[in-house]
């Protein structure tokens, strides 16, 4: 008998193991995500979307944060290999989150690398 993914992991799901927390593993299984990806600063805070405010705080501040703030995706190359390797685990994980959805969603895979923040309000 077949199985979805999603009766699988509500399968596996206990008391000790949340549905979340099994998600979580299925994911980091499928995209090669190693207990070293997660641990440790992260090499980058990244801006997905910003209002007016948010603007102005990123031009007084943006220089003076504690880890590089991304605003434009290929700048992440400029930063070393480390945090290629995470922005490239975040972009799979983007990418197979739109393969889920029913329609053109899939029409969206590879966005990370072409889309910086979206400007709201």
């Amino acid at each position: 008998e077949k199985a979805t993914l999603e009766e699988i992991c509500a399968e596996a799901k206990t008391k000790r193991f949340t549905l979340s927390r099994v998600r979580r593993a299925v994911m980091c299984a499928v995209l090669h995500i190693r207990e070293e990806d997660r641990l440790g600063r992260p090499p980058y805070a990244r801006v997905l979307a910003m209002n007016r405010k948010g603007r102005e705080l990123l031009s007084e501040n943006g220089d003076t944060a504690e880890i590089p703030v991304l605003t434009q995706p290929k700048s992440v190359f400029h930063l070393g290999k480390d945090a290629e390797h995470i922005f490239e685990l975040g972009s799979a994980a983007h990418d197979l989150t739109m393969l889920c959805y029913p329609g053109r969603a899939s029409d969206r895979c590879g966005d990370d690398y072409r889309n910086g923040p979206v400007f709201v309000g």
